[in-house]
């Protein structure tokens, strides 16, 4: 449930708000037969249900007052009062703690005029048959309360809203022109220019047309941080019309199919992957039940993105639609409107203007889009309104002396000879010629090291024999952890590399356990032998890194001229993000401005990762000035609209000319400033002199394609007739490919990549949520070991991990143990496996989308008879 409905006999009371932080919204009371019931909605996951009893408690004792004219302004509230409220119930969602977004119902005992009180079981009937939400057994106090299963009721009674007008400036209305035809448009415009704004006038137009039929909007997003943001924009401009928030966070809370939804509601907010997992489950029949698609940051629209994926539904339907109207001329579907937004559609591998017109159009072609919208005639407005940052580029050179780079180098260097020249390599080299791979080509600490040493990982998961399998692996992932901690130096605070080695090394030989070789007690030694001397020069001045001096010295500025600044700093990986939010707290003068970070959901917590709630509230904490300076990945370059930043970092952080202008996007107050810290021998000038270029192309491409579609329209439609008809044959060819390889192969088995030990067979696999692989075969948990955590982490829709799952014999992490419908699956991830056929040939695949072999979905009959079967074996599968 989203928000509560107010009904007939409910009032609404004003927001509450303890020690000036939002807590609670949409309170709402009934009073009946001497009892008042407060229901209100927890903002804040800190808020224990003690608390928002008290809260509810408050709230009524203030009501009363109010009425008795003894309200003067400020609450006085003596412990003594608390004693006549009667608490009959509280509920909770799984947690002690209510979470963010859920709600919280509290009935309190107010004695009536006469002294009597009502009648308990009468209230909770009342109660019930007033709201139609929960169903309380006002007997047992402990039983749990489910929500209602037709849980629709939506943040607002809609039909009593009056939506805000929408007034766009002259640019956003020529943005707005052609769809506000019914056109498929790409809208292209810079960030801060209102491209939401411009779609919203152009799905309030589309929903007002009831006379062309049902009308149905989808509107997709690329992460659950921006459905939210967008989901707040729909309810703004978009009632009386119906909006609901579908992302994999609210999924389960709602338990209403989303068919069900589609009949109920008007728009629907979501994240792509629900959309796609519909579609192919069936749930929805078909994308022509939505009148319009709208795809925000649409320059995601190729490869196996889910939002291309969603347009192979929309062109096989169009496919369909033709060939109906051939035989029938009342063709009965009718394809939905498309919608894309960008701020830059990018030139992809485009060396000149020709090359990036091709992949345009492509981009173009997969939207179905009849035109690309840009400002064109409005040119000076747009300038006035769409903020441009200013750009500064500062670079300095690194440590004049550091020993912890040398010394890493010679324990790399020792670890490199002895690969190469030991026994188990030897024992390998005719057949595989492992060892002229294992020389080392290029200098150590760099991103072409982390490439070679990630190209390894396949030549050595393909030799057969396990002794040296094992010894080159563990060897291999050893030098990645010694690389990555050089990387990490060289941005971020010796100290903070340190920590990362140590934490590494002391995975490693937990998930060993008691199967230690020979190459696992040699390289822990190596590294307790030198740790001394390390962590001594963690602790010298003289190691301190000037980027970082230079950075702190930047923000310092920033802040000090305006102190209510916000700032995003970002960075390369999870790991940095990590070690630079942790020296930023280190540091008296950063720490003050409270740092944070945003990084991604594809990591454990112990490993850096955040969940979806966690990206979430970060970004609200940003916007509320609880962060002022976030630390950030690229998951927080696109889209994210905090008004109050004023300052953009990209720390020796430089990739495509996409990411240049999305990152510069997030500057969004007057005055912004667009700032480069880099290394001075990193080439980050001549990248960024590159990006530019690059956008520039993308400008003169965009215009030439407009002037196909205006000047050659037919030329254009048939190019894009073209485009499609190879893509889908591209497809097929690819589908049955695969159905050919496999009836052709068989069955595989995969064995651990470490210690080649069996796993499991190909046939022993499912998948839930069209996602996660997992094991069906109850003979697998004589092969794992499993380390529980003591806190559950949702990872998506109905999935949430319990702990680690590890091999039995070497340790190596497999993957997680997980809860589905109530039954815990061990989930395996395939770059922990060799994938060997039934001719001995064997394969690494490093994603799944690279496997040969078919995983079907997990059925309700496979998922009873697992549970069964884990039952009968003592196991427990709840």
């Amino acid at each position: 449930m989203e928000r509560f409905v107010p009904l007939r006999g409910w009032e609404n009371i004003h927001v509450f708000q303890v020690q000036k932080r939002l807590i609670c919204q949409n309170t709402l009371k009934h009073t009946h037969q001497g009892y008042t019931i407060c229901v209100g909605q927890v903002l804040d996951r800190r808020v224990t249900l003690k608390l928002l009893i008290q809260m509810l408690k408050i709230l009524t004792i203030t009501e009363r007052r109010i009425n008795q004219s003894q309200h003067k302004g400020s609450l006085n509230i003596q412990d003594e009062e608390f004693s006549e409220f009667t608490e009959l119930k509280k509920v909770e969602t799984a947690e002690s703690d209510a979470t963010s977004g859920s709600w919280a119902v509290g009935a309190v005992n107010v004695p009536s005029k006469n002294g009597a009180n009502g009648n308990h079981q009468d209230l909770t009937k009342h109660f019930s048959e007033k709201c139609g939400l929960f169903d309380v057994d006002i007997d047992n106090s402990n039983a749990e309360v489910d929500p209602p299963e037709d849980d629709l009721a939506d943040t607002d009674n809609e039909e009593d809203q009056v939506a805000e007008p929408i007034k766009l400036r002259e640019y956003q209305t020529e943005l707005a022109e052609l769809g506000l035809t019914g056109k498929n448009v790409v809208i292209c415009a810079p960030t801060g220019s209102g491209k939401t704004l411009v779609a919203l006038k152009i799905m309030r137009a589309h929903l007002e047309q009831q006379t062309l039929g049902v009308r149905k909007i989808v509107f997709l997003v690329n992460q659950v941080a921006l459905a939210d943001q967008q989901y707040k924009s729909c309810k703004k401009y978009l009632s009386p019309y119906r909006c609901h928030l579908l992302s994999s966070d609210n999924l389960d809370a709602t338990k209403v199919p989303i068919n069900e939804l589609l009949l109920r509601k008007d728009v629907l907010v979501m994240t792509a992957q629900i959309l796609l997992n519909a579609l192919e489950k069936k749930e929805i029949n078909s994308i022509c039940e939505f009148s319009m698609v709208v795809f925000d940051e649409c320059h995601h629209t190729h490869g196996r993105h889910p939002f291309n994926c969603i347009m192979h539904h929309y062109l096989d339907a169009k496919q369909s639609i033709q060939s109906q109207a051939a035989d029938d001329d009342r063709a009965i579907q009718k394809l939905p409107q498309v919608i894309g937004m960008t701020a830059s559609v990018g030139v992809g591998k485009a060396s000149n203007v020709s090359q990036a017109v091709e992949h345009i159009r492509k981009i173009v072609a997969h939207l179905n889009a009849d035109y690309i919208s840009t400002v064109r005639c409005n040119t000076v407005q747009l300038s006035e309104y769409s903020n441009s940052p200013e750009y500064k580029l500062f670079t300095c050179q690194g440590r004049v002396e550091d020993n912890f780079k040398t010394k890493i180098e010679e324990i790399m260097k020792v670890i490199e000879e002895n690969a190469e020249n030991s026994e188990y390599t030897r024992r390998v080299e005719a057949a595989s010629g492992i060892r002229a791979l294992l020389h080392r080509p290029c200098e150590r600490g760099t991103e072409q090291y982390a490439i070679w040493i990630t190209q390894l990982r396949r030549p050595v998961a393909m030799l057969n024999d396990a002794d040296s399998r094992r010894f080159l692996e563990t060897s291999r992932c050893v030098l990645e952890f010694y690389n990555t901690s050089l990387l990490m130096n060289d941005d971020c605070d010796t100290q903070d590399a340190m920590e990362y080695l140590t934490a590494q090394f002391r995975r490693l030989s937990e998930s060993t356990g008691n199967s230690v070789a020979d190459v696992d007690l040699f390289l822990q030694e190596l590294f307790e032998k030198n740790k001394p001397y390390l962590e001594a020069v963690c602790q010298k001045q003289a190691n301190t890194n000037p980027k970082l001096i230079l950075l702190e010295g930047k923000i310092r500025k920033v802040f000090s001229e305006k102190p209510e600044s916000r700032a995003i700093v970002f960075v390369k990986t999870r790991d940095m993000a990590v070690c630079l939010e942790r020296w930023m707290k280190r540091r008296p003068n950063l720490k003050v401005l409270k740092p944070g970070k945003i990084v991604g959901a594809g990591a454990s917590s112990e490993r850096g990762g955040m969940t979806k709630n966690q990206q979430v509230d970060a970004m609200q904490y940003f916007r509320d000035g609880d962060h002022k300076i976030m630390v950030a990945t690229s998951v927080a370059e696109e889209g994210l609209d905090i008004r109050q930043c004023n300052l953009v970092i990209r720390y020796n952080y430089v990739t495509n000319e996409i990411a240049m202008v999305q990152a510069r996007g997030r500057a969004r107050a007057e005055n912004s400033q667009f700032v480069t810290v880099a290394s001075c021998n990193q080439g980050v000038a001549e990248k960024d002199e590159i990006n530019i270029i690059r956008e520039m192309m993308m400008h003169e491409a965009i215009r030439q394609l407009q002037e196909e579609m205006t000047t050659r329209l037919a030329d254009y439609h048939q190019t894009i007739i073209k485009i499609q008809a190879e893509e889908k044959e591209k497809r097929d060819i690819e589908l049955a490919m695969m159905n050919g390889r496999t009836l052709k192969e068989g069955e595989v088995v995969l064995r651990c990549r470490k210690c080649d030990a069996f796993a499991c067979m190909s046939s022993d696999i499912r998948t839930v949520e069209k996602a996660h692989h997992v094991i069906i075969d109850p003979e697998f948990s004589d092969r794992r070991t499993e380390k529980y955590q003591p806190k559950h982490i949702k990872i998506s829709g109905d999935m949430c991990q319990q702990g680690k799952l590890h091999c039995k014999e070497c340790g190596l992490d497999w993957g997680i143990v997980a809860q589905h419908s109530g039954t815990t699956f061990p989930v395996i991830k395939i770059d922990s496996f060799t994938v060997v056929d039934e001719v001995g040939r064997r394969d690494a695949p490093k994603k799944w989308r690279n496997t040969n072999f078919p995983v079907e979905e997990l059925s309700l009959e496979e998922l009873l008879q697992y549970r069964r079967r884990a039952l009968a074996s003592g196991r427990d599968a709840e």
